[in-house]
């Protein structure tokens, strides 16, 4: 196993999406703490590269460019070994993206986090294939080599879920109710968009919805027990999980260099 090892900073707080650019607020004692942390990690078998943060943009701004530079030079000086790549992912910014700078980000965007269609997997950027972006022109297929983040909704086994929750209820087909105690825990429905001949960039088409929990099994309108519903998720994202990994594993090298499982929803 090889390892990405990321330094304390996402787009979550760090400007884009929340928080400050400015973050932290003392950037010497970051610096500092970063210094610590590659004399520790560099010894270190499965490091494979060292990155900036998470989802940070733009560019010349998150992370600052006094710490953005503070790391290359901690890298050079300490390890000198592996490479410095500055955020995981510029997300959907692929206006400003430049597909022969390796140095700014591993990729241009993520996911998918939600069931897709097994055939899927097999495709090239599995639903990522779908997005058009404002300079994608020429760039056919779409070029994203790593994934940072692809993910799959997860469901615990019976026992476990017991654990946490009091209701006896499941969701309904298609999501269509949820029972207050899931969406407290941000349950994340099991459909399928098995729509045929898909249109690229837009949400403005008529969807093939395809829920497996209640459709693989031909007895879509019965109401379920939780149990029941336990195990029919289980099995349906062990079948996620695995059909995304061996899309993957069948076209790197070729395709892919990495992907990383992000966690499940």
């Amino acid at each position: 196993m090889l390892v990405y090892q990321e330094f304390w900073m996402t787009g979550d707080n760090n400007g884009e999406q929340a928080g400050s650019y400015d973050w932290p607020l003392d950037h010497q004692v970051y610096l500092k703490n970063a210094r610590d942390t590659v004399m520790l990690l560099r010894g270190h078998a499965s490091l494979f590269w060292w990155g900036g943060g998470n989802e940070l943009y733009p560019t010349g701004r998150s992370p600052a460019s006094d710490i953005n530079e503070g790391l290359k030079q901690i890298i050079a000086e300490l390890d000198g070994s592996r490479p410095y790549i500055q955020t995981s992912s510029l997300l959907q910014q692929m206006k400003t993206y430049n597909p022969r700078d390796v140095t700014a980000a591993l990729a241009v965007d993520d996911g998918p986090y939600g069931p897709v269609a097994p055939r899927e997997f097999f495709n090239r950027n599995p639903v990522l294939r779908y997005t058009m972006y404002p300079n994608r022109t020429g760039l056919t297929p779409f070029p994203l080599s790593i994934n940072p983040e692809i993910g799959e909704p997860n469901w615990p086994t019976y026992t476990g879920l017991r654990k946490f929750i009091t209701t006896d209820q499941v969701p309904a087909r298609h999501s269509s109710w949820i029972p207050d105690e899931f969406s407290f825990h941000n349950f994340e429905g099991f459909d399928i968009d098995m729509t045929v001949n898909r249109p690229n960039d837009t949400a403005s088409y008529d969807r093939v919805s395809y829920d497996p929990i209640y459709d693989l099994w031909g007895n879509n309108r019965i109401h379920l027990d939780q149990e029941t519903y336990s195990w029919r998720a289980n099995l349906v994202q062990y079948v996620q999980h695995r059909y995304l990994f061996e899309g993957y594993l069948q076209h790197q090298w070729s395709w892919y260099a990495g992907v990383l499982l992000w966690k499940g929803q």
